[in-house]
């Protein structure tokens, strides 16, 4: 799942989770044209992900990536999702390149800013997405939530289809 993670990554925001000979990050396709011309031959299938590693001269860099989250849909959906979420260490001055294949828009916020303008109606996201970022809101900048998230134990999160007042909602069992 971590190299499946940090290829997507790539793809979508064109930034390396990596590590240089030197120990450098590898630059951002961004930041660097070569680097974009590799992630659009990824991208085609021209290349997979070994190679592209090779060709930018580096290495993946699992020290910088934690698993932070286990979601799957819940049962009576027709549309099932099992996904995992990932965050990593990234230099502060990284910059996302959007790929409109794959997204509309990339902005690094704080979990808590982000919240807020989901609570506001200004950012969309699903349940699983608030949830995450909610617990990762309860840490003091993203290196303390990536020490103190990389240190649990990830449970797989089903969460069950409710019925309340205001519709149908989802609930968490929190065995």
């Amino acid at each position: 799942y971590y190299l499946a993670a940090l290829r997507e990554a790539f793809e979508e925001t064109g930034i390396l989770v990596g590590e240089r000979p030197d120990g450098s990050a590898p630059s951002t396709a961004v930041a660097d044209a070569e680097v974009n011309a590799v992630r659009e031959e990824l991208m085609q299938d021209r290349i997979d992900f070994a190679q592209t590693l090779s060709a930018l001269d580096c290495r993946v860099d699992g020290d910088r990536v934690e698993y932070i989250a286990h979601w799957i849909t819940p049962t009576p959906e027709p549309r099932r999702y099992d996904t995992r979420f990932f965050a990593a260490r990234v230099p502060p001055d990284t910059e996302a390149i959007v790929d409109p294949r794959e997204m509309t828009e990339a902005l690094w916020i704080p979990p808590s800013d982000a919240l807020r303008r989901c609570d506001h109606g200004e950012l969309p996201m699903v349940f699983p997405t608030i949830k995450t970022l909610e617990q990762l809101a309860e840490y003091e900048g993203a290196d303390a939530a990536l020490d103190g998230i990389g240190g649990e134990e990830v449970r797989t999160i089903l969460p069950t289809l409710v019925v309340t007042p205001t519709g149908v909602g989802l609930e968490i069992d929190d065995a």
